[in-house]
Order: structure tokens, then C-alpha cells, then sequence
């Protein structure tokens, strides 16, 4: 039991201090998980478009409340498909990450951004059905701009509450570029080094 730690640890030792494995990547997974994130992409651009067309051909000018939070749920499920699972894609099919500091730190703001944005929308849009079920009489006094002051509430706690993806501490401010890339057991190589 202890020799198996042992060699793991050398063996994850040995892939951190030379930014590789010993094994290269596993071609059939990588193109599984390619075909998967594509097929994952187009369901959930053509859905949510869908879904965009079908609420932009209403004959109403106005949307009722339940159509407005459909409307940005639908804005927020096409950001985390552009920010989140497009990403993921091309570094899956270029098997390294060519993007500087800059280019890594707003991919990984993104990619927070979508999943925060969908879950606060859903919590808004769960705190207005709750309201009309539990407190019928209450809820006819809710304005539309209730609503949407929770919605812009929900874009207002994504956008800030990703920022720490961006920021991250350095000794002395000086940031070192490094090359990530992808191996069987996930991210492997260097991590980003502050000096």
C-alpha cells in the first residue's frame, strides 16, 4: 500500500516539475470528450435561440414576468455555452491553452460567469413563483420592475462575484507566462508561477 502512494507521488512529482507526463494524452478520450462538449454546444445554442425566437415573435409587446425571467435564463444558459463550454472545446481539440495571462484569466472569468448568472436568475425566478403560490394576494401588488430589479440584481451578483477569478495574489507583481496542457489525468504541466 505504501509503495503505491510512493510511486504516485513521484510520478505527480515528476509530471509538476517538468510540465509533463509520461504518458501522452489518450486520443480515443479526447475525441470522446470533443465529440460530447460539440454536441453539447449545438443543443444548447439551438435551444436557447429557440427559445430567444419564440419569445421575440410574440404577438405582445411586453413580456409578463415569467417570460422575462425565461428571456435572461436563456441569455445566461448562451453565455456559459460562448464563455464557458466553447472555451473547454477548443482547448480540448488544440490540447494546449495558447493564451497568455490576460487571455486565461477573463476564459476563467467566463467560465464562472454563465453557471453564477443561470443560478441566480433560476433563485430570482424561484423567489417570484414562490410568492405567486404562497402569497397570492401579496403577489398582485409585485410590479414588473420588481422583477426586473431582481433579475438586474442576479447580473449585478454574477458579474461581481467572478471578479476573484481575475484577481489573484502575486509576490512582487510580477507574473511568469507559462504553457498549460491537457493530459489523461486532467490538467497537467506547470501552473502559473508568481515571482
Amino acid at each position: 500500500m505504501e509503495e503505491s502512494v510512493v510511486e504516485l507521488s513521484k510520478l505527480l512529482n515528476a509530471t509538476y516539475e517538468n510540465g509533463t507526463s509520461d504518458s501522452d494524452r489518450d486520443e480515443s478520450l479526447a475525441q470522446a470528450e470533443v465529440a460530447i462538449l460539440s454536441i453539447m454546444f449545438a443543443v444548447t445554442v439551438l435551444g436557447n435561440m429557440a427559445v430567444l425566437l419564440a419569445l421575440s415573435v410574440r404577438p405582445r409587446k411586453k413580456l409578463s414576468r415569467m417570460y422575462y425571467f425565461i428571456l435572461h435564463l436563456s441569455i445566461a444558459d448562451l453565455c456559459t455555452a460562448f464563455l464557458s463550454v466553447l472555451p473547454q472545446l477548443a482547448w480540448d481539440v488544440t490540447y494546449r491553452f495558447y493564451g497568455g495571462p490576460l487571455l486565461c484569466k477573463l476564459v476563467k472569468y467566463g467560465q464562472t460567469f454563465g453557471p453564477y448568472l443561470s443560478a441566480y436568475i433560476l433563485m430570482a425566478t424561484a423567489l417570484d413563483r414562490y410568492q405567486a403560490v404562497c402569497h397570492p394576494l401579496a403577489y398582485c401588488s409585485w410590479t414588473s420592475r420588481r422583477s426586473r430589479a431582481m433579475v438586474w440584481t442576479a447580473w449585478t451578483f454574477a458579474l461581481l462575484l467572478c471578479i476573484p477569478q481575475v484577481s489573484s495574489p502575486t509576490q512582487g507583481g510580477k507574473f511568469e507566462t507559462v504553457e498549460y496542457r491537457r493530459t489523461n489525468r486532467g490538467v497537467g504541466g506547470r501552473k502559473n508561477m508568481f515571482n
